[in-house]
C-alpha cells in the first residue's frame, strides 16, 4: 500500500513537471522522432518520384508547410515600366506648358501697337461748287465719315456690344472661351467660325488689315491685349464703329446711317441702331431690301 501510494505521488509529480516544461518535452520528442525518421524511411520501398525528407526538424514550426499563396501584385519590372512611362508623360506635359508660357511672354513683350492703317482712316472727299454749300460729288476709296462718338446715343454703342461682344466691358481684349469654341468648331465642322472680340476686330481693321491665318489671328490676339491695356473702352468702341463695314458700301456708323436711313448717326432710333448692329456679322448677306 505504501509503494502504491508512492507511485501515485511520483506520477502526479511527473505530470506536473511535464505540464510545466511541456515545450521542452515536446522539442525533445520531435527531435527524437526526426532522428528515427531517416532510418525508417530507408527501410521503406521507394516509390517513383518520391524521396524521404532530409535534415532533422528542430521544432514543429520548421516542418514543411503547404503551398504558399502567390501574390496578385504586378511584377517589379512591370511596375517600374509604368512609373517610367508616367514620368515621361508628366515631363512632356510640363515642357509644353513651359514652352507655351515662354512663347506668350516673348510675343507679348515684342508686340507693339502700330500706327493706324491709312486704309482704315480713309474718308470720302466731297467737292462743292464755289458757293461752298452745294456739293458737286464725292470721291473716296471707302465711303466713310469719321465722327465723334460723344454725340451718339448710348444705345447705339450698347446695341453693337450686345450683338458682337457681350463681355466687351469686362474682358482683357480677348475671350479665351470664345476662341477655344471657334477653334473646335473649325476643326470638327470645317467651317470658319469667328471668336474675335470687338477689340480683336478693331485691331484687325484699324491696325493690321484683314487676317485669316492662325498666325495672323495669334498676332491679332496679342495686339488686342496690348490695346485693352493702353486705350479706354470708349475709345476702342468709337474707333470700331467708325471702321466697321455695314453693307451698301458704307464703312462706319455715320455712312451706314445715311445709306440705310438717310440721316446722321446721332439721329438713329433704338430700332434702327439694333438693325445696323445685327447685320455686322454678314452685312452683304443680311442687308435688308
Amino acid at each position: 500500500m505504501f509503494f502504491q501510494s508512492d507511485s501515485t505521488i511520483y506520477t502526479l509529480v511527473f505530470q506536473v513537471v511535464r505540464l510545466r516544461w511541456k515545450p521542452w518535452f515536446h522539442e525533445h520528442e520531435v527531435s527524437a522522432h526526426a532522428q528515427k525518421a531517416p532510418a525508417a524511411a530507408a527501410q521503406r520501398p521507394r516509390r517513383h518520384g518520391w524521396a524521404p525528407p532530409t535534415g532533422p526538424w528542430r521544432s514543429a514550426e520548421q516542418a514543411p508547410q503547404g503551398p504558399k499563396h502567390t501574390s496578385h501584385r504586378a511584377p517589379k519590372k512591370t511596375r517600374k515600366h509604368k512609373h517610367l512611362v508616367l514620368k515621361w508623360v508628366l515631363g512632356i506635359f510640363a515642357a509644353l506648358i513651359a514652352a507655351g508660357i515662354g512663347l506668350f511672354a516673348y510675343m507679348y513683350t515684342t508686340t507693339e501697337i502700330p500706327q493706324p492703317e491709312k486704309f482704315a482712316l480713309a474718308e470720302k472727299t466731297t467737292v462743292y461748287y464755289n458757293d461752298g454749300t452745294t456739293p458737286i460729288g464725292s470721291y473716296a476709296e471707302q465711303n466713310r465719315e469719321i465722327i465723334s462718338c460723344a454725340d451718339l446715343p448710348d444705345y447705339v454703342g450698347n446695341a453693337i456690344v450686345a450683338s458682337e461682344d457681350r463681355s466687351f466691358y469686362t474682358n482683357k481684349g480677348i475671350d479665351p472661351i470664345g476662341i477655344a469654341r471657334a477653334f473646335y468648331n473649325n476643326l470638327t465642322t470645317g467651317s470658319r467660325q469667328g471668336g474675335s472680340t470687338i477689340t480683336q476686330q478693331y485691331a484687325e481693321r484699324y491696325y493690321l488689315g484683314e487676317t485669316t491665318s492662325y498666325v495672323g489671328k495669334l498676332r491679332e490676339a496679342f495686339l488686342a491685349v496690348k490695346i485693352a491695356q493702353a486705350q479706354d473702352k470708349s475709345q476702342v468702341l468709337c474707333n470700331y464703329m467708325n471702321t466697321i463695314y455695314l453693307g451698301r458700301g458704307a464703312y462706319g456708323i455715320q455712312a451706314a446711317a445715311k445709306a440705310y436711313f438717310g440721316k446722321d448717326a446721332k439721329d438713329l432710333t433704338l430700332s434702327e441702331a439694333a438693325m445696323l448692329a445685327g447685320i455686322i456679322p454678314a452685312p452683304s448677306v443680311w442687308t435688308p431690301t
